[in-house]
């Protein structure tokens, strides 16, 4: 209940940070984007934009690998990450990694090849960013024949007002098509 009267409160005033707080807080959001990533077969990437959400989802599918049994490789880059040289030697020394970074510091740069799941576990909006972040999966390696990108797009509207998360994701579906 106190869900939906913060929804519609959000709604009604749609004020950009209060819907991206809510999405980040919301904890079956966040719970189907850890399963999603968990479950995914191959290198996957989770990308964030603030970091306390990014630690969020870093500490779930941490906790969630361990109560399915599951020894991963899991690993984290925000701005604030010195030895992301060493994270990406691993992930491609590896296999099975899944890595959540923050969509700033792995837009350009990041080279891991494996790479074949991309979540965005965060609204954002902007061509180049879009286009730089779905290039981190396009990038081939041996044996890679698929990258999938999964787009969480959160459907908030209030009557005919479309809330960021939506809009975003429509410009973002344009992207791609084009």
């Amino acid at each position: 209940k106190e869900d939906r009267i913060e929804l519609n409160t959000l709604l009604k005033t749609k004020e950009y940070m209060k819907e991206i707080d809510f999405l980040n807080e919301h904890k079956i959001r966040n719970t189907f984007i850890t399963n999603l990533a968990c479950k995914s077969k191959g290198t996957v990437l989770v990308l964030f934009r603030y970091t306390k959400h990014g630690r969020l989802i870093h500490q779930m599918i941490g906790d969630t690998l361990k109560k399915m049994g599951i020894d991963r490789p899991l690993h984290y880059i925000d701005g604030s990450v010195d030895n992301r040289e060493e994270i990406r030697t691993n992930i491609n020394e590896g296999e099975n990694a899944i890595l959540v970074a923050s969509v700033q510091t792995t837009a350009t740069g990041l080279n891991i090849p494996s790479i074949e799941h991309i979540i965005y576990a965060c609204p954002f909006k902007g061509r180049i960013l879009g286009l730089q972040s779905v290039g981190r999966g396009l990038r081939l390696s041996e044996g890679k024949t698929y990258c999938n990108l999964y787009d969480i797009c959160d459907d908030l509207q209030y009557r005919r007002k479309r809330n960021y998360s939506l809009k975003w994701s429509a410009d973002r579906l344009l992207i791609f098509i084009e």
